[in-house]
């Protein structure tokens, strides 16, 4: 019986714990945001189509914060016919970037502090990271300081820092 009650508050608190991650992730998601009140951010982020997965989660910040964090993975073969300073992305051109950049991995992030129904964007930007040779993972985050990047997702089009990578690849 002590087994039977214990298997039930175990399951019980696994479950609150997991309706607490589910609500921060659903008040981002079923929220907007003022660059375009008319669609959520669920919406956008999950229907940008440049991304070739994309992911959610929370977790409890440094601070104490409650934390959702989205990742949209780049997918480059979208690029192709992308158009980057009067350039157009060829398949050519992604071909031979994604062969020189060999196994760097590029992906959109945002994170969101919730407080409640309530959330706030407090980062944007590039996730950029690879193995080296010697099999070192080396990631730089590259914030987007002047909401570019989480503007072009919400518009639809390509990435301009992924392009540049595309372009400067494709010329090695």
């Amino acid at each position: 019986m002590k087994k039977i009650i214990s298997a039930i508050i175990m399951l019980t608190v696994l479950a609150g714990l997991q309706a607490c991650t589910s609500s921060a992730i659903d008040t981002v998601k079923d929220g907007t945001l003022v660059l375009d009140s008319s669609r959520t951010v669920g919406q956008t982020f999950d229907s940008y189509k440049y991304f070739s997965a994309t992911s959610w989660k929370s977790f409890k910040d440094n601070k104490g914060r409650e934390i959702v964090e989205f990742t949209g993975s780049v997918d480059y073969d979208k690029y192709v016919g992308a158009i980057y300073g009067g350039v157009t992305l060829s398949s050519e051109i992604v071909t031979k970037a994604k062969k020189n950049m060999e196994n760097m991995k590029m992906s959109f992030i945002a994170q969101f502090a919730v407080k409640g129904n309530r959330f706030l964007l407090i980062f944007s930007g590039i996730n950029v990271g690879g193995v080296d040779e010697n099999g070192k993972l080396h990631q730089k985050k590259i914030p987007d300081t002047k909401m570019e990047t989480i503007e072009a997702v919400y518009r639809n089009v390509p990435l301009e820092l992924v392009s540049v990578m595309l372009l400067n690849f494709c010329n090695k």
